[in-house]
């Protein structure tokens, strides 16, 4: 839960308890403790609603939640991905672990995550982007319409297990 005062004014986010990107699924605005009775009887107005920071709110939350992967993790992922391709080629347990790294880098922050992974793998972005296409086809990955992200599903849990 975050914070922020206008004027007179607290505006309350509040987020799922294991949401780790987007935006919040709450937002209450309540008189301040410095409120006046006559701020109060005029009652919100759209000046007050413009000036509601959702990107400053959700970048607060996310550097709260946010986890990095540290580059141990990432090397070890690098070598197990690598390392699938080369004996298996694309085959449903490599994009189980791609769709596994790609979520691990979504939720740690990293921009450009296809060319991370991209360079983790050894391939183009491009090659990448076609892989996580194949792993949402295959049911591995839920997708996020518009946005970069999604879940690992249950049988890509079961595959990585």
């Amino acid at each position: 839960m975050l914070k922020q005062e206008i004027g007179p004014w607290v505006v309350t986010f509040e987020w799922a308890d294991d949401s780790t990107e987007g935006g919040p699924s709450s937002v209450t605005i309540t008189p301040g403790p410095n409120a006046t009775p006559a701020d109060i009887a005029q009652g919100l107005s759209s000046t007050v609603l413009r000036e509601v920071d959702f990107k400053s709110a959700v970048n607060a939350h996310l550097g709260i939640t946010r986890q990095t992967a540290s580059t141990e993790d990432i090397d070890t992922r690098s070598n197990a991905l690598r390392n699938l391709l080369e004996a298996e080629g694309v085959s449903e347990l490599y994009l189980a672990h791609l769709a596994d790294a790609y979520v691990t880098l979504v939720q740690s922050g990293v921009h450009n995550v296809s060319g991370k992974l991209g360079e983790m793998t050894g391939r183009t972005p491009g090659a990448i982007l076609q892989h996580l296409k194949k792993a949402r086809k295959a049911s591995l990955l839920t997708a996020t319409p518009g946005r970069a992200g999604g879940q690992l599903t249950n049988s890509a849990r079961e595959l990585l297990a």
